[in-house]
């Protein structure tokens, strides 16, 4: 990280795009260090908080190894634009008069942001050239999920584990 980490992002290290590139999508905004909602230093702590939700999906969900390495060009361009619409998105709702649901333009970039995540889950997008750790472990989809409650047995259902990416 940068010796000035409160305001600056390092693509890979604690972001994957930059505030430059999130206020591109919101031309409108305007940020400064105090007399702005939100500040420019907020405004980077949501986009830092953003980078953890992706890599949360990614390495959690996905099982890709995070953070991706900012050499990797196509993998980083993926991420920036996924990064950059959740963070503009919640620069617009801190920007907001206090209403939590997504509204406007805030609504529109939360919705392309839920979109790409569920790309990305439902394996229609991918990551180019990023290991996938093959010792992440994921649930077999034809069994119902941990501990789930079976009302007609009266029974929990344990799940049934298989090793990704590998065969056994």
């Amino acid at each position: 990280m940068s010796a000035n980490a409160t305001l600056d992002l390092e693509i890979g290290v604690d972001s994957y795009c930059t505030l430059t590139e999130v206020l591109g999508l919101i031309p409108a905004r305007s940020l400064n260090a105090t007399n702005t909602r939100p500040t420019q230093s907020q405004a980077v702590r949501l986009c830092r908080d953003i980078f953890h939700e992706v890599n949360a999906v990614l390495d959690g969900s996905l099982g890709y190894s995070v953070p991706v390495a900012s050499g990797n060009g196509t993998a980083i361009a993926l991420l920036r634009r996924w990064s950059s619409l959740g963070c503009a998105a919640q620069i617009e709702l801190a920007a907001g008069s206090g209403n939590p649901e997504p509204s406007g333009l805030a609504g529109h970039l939360q919705t392309q942001f839920e979109a790409m995540r569920k790309a990305f889950a439902k394996g229609e997008m991918s990551l180019p050239s990023v290991a996938v750790d093959g010792s992440y472990i994921v649930p077999e989809t034809s069994r119902a999920p941990a501990y789930q409650f079976d009302q007609v047995s009266g029974n929990e259902q344990s799940p049934t584990f298989t090793k990704h990416g590998t065969d056994w």
